[in-house]
């Protein structure tokens, strides 16, 4: 029988510092979803820059992420540690400019 799910997609920005951090969140999003999803409906998606941009032409960087990722996601979850990321032409970094 189909199932009848709400999908939350979750976009992860952060720096690179924080890398194991982010497979982690990667992880317990899958757990999640397997442990939680069915018995509340709900079915957590995640987005980042590693499985939803793609090699193209662009001012930079960061701009080819900013216009394939969009910003239409339900949550926006930041992970900071050490570093604030590597500015770019228009933020202090790329996490800012993923936050703003």
């Amino acid at each position: 029988m189909a199932k009848t799910h709400t999908v939350l997609e979750v976009f992860i920005a952060s720096p690179s510092d924080v890398s194991p951090e982010r497979e982690v969140l990667t992880n317990v999003v899958s757990e999640f979803n397997v442990t939680w999803g069915d018995k509340h409906h709900v079915r957590l998606d995640i987005i980042k820059w590693e499985t939803h941009s793609r090699p193209a032409f662009g001012k930079d960087a960061q701009d080819i992420i900013n216009r394939q990722v969009g910003d239409v996601y339900d949550i926006f979850l930041g992970i900071m540690w050490g570093k604030f990321g590597t500015a770019t032409t228009r933020a202090e970094s790329g996490t800012e400019e993923e936050f703003q």
